[in-house]
């Protein structure tokens, strides 16, 4: 029950990402900001649960780079 709970939710997040991913495509927004080029991704395309922490890790030093 758990694991589909989770799947559910976890699809429901990546939809969103998506959806956000989009939006910052369709608009004239298109060029990466400093922060996206240091880590490699447009924020919209990181998962809202990690975001924050991949910024703060970045901004620390350690490698960030999408996967």
């Amino acid at each position: 029950m758990k694991a589909k709970t989770f799947n559910a939710l976890r699809r429901k997040v990546h939809a969103q990402c998506l959806i956000d991913l989009g939006k910052r495509l369709k608009s004239d927004f298109l060029d990466p900001t400093v922060k996206e080029i240091s880590i490699g991704s447009f924020l919209e395309d990181i998962e809202m649960q990690v975001r924050e922490a991949v910024l703060e890790m970045n901004k620390k030093g350690y490698c960030t780079w999408s996967s």
